[in-house]
């Protein structure tokens, strides 16, 4: 499993690192180790990035975007 798709899997079930990604986006998925493409295509929500990035791992990421903007 990649570090992205580890890193997307995660923050659907860790409420802690959905609070760190809604205050600092860029900073957490930093800190995740996510690489700057991995980063851009999440902020971004360029799905078929996320896809290409991910690989062949079988599971389709829900990218969190604009968290601010909606109060999620």
């Amino acid at each position: 499993m990649s570090t992205l798709n580890k890193f997307l899997t995660e923050l659907g079930t860790n409420a802690k690192l959905l609070e760190d990604y809604k205050a600092e986006p860029v900073a957490t998925m930093k800190a995740a180790g996510l690489n700057s493409d991995e980063i851009d295509a999440v902020q971004h929500a360029n799905i078929a990035k996320v896809k290409e990035l991910i690989g062949d791992g079988g599971e389709y990421p829900v990218v969190v975007h604009n968290v601010k903007e909606h109060n999620l």
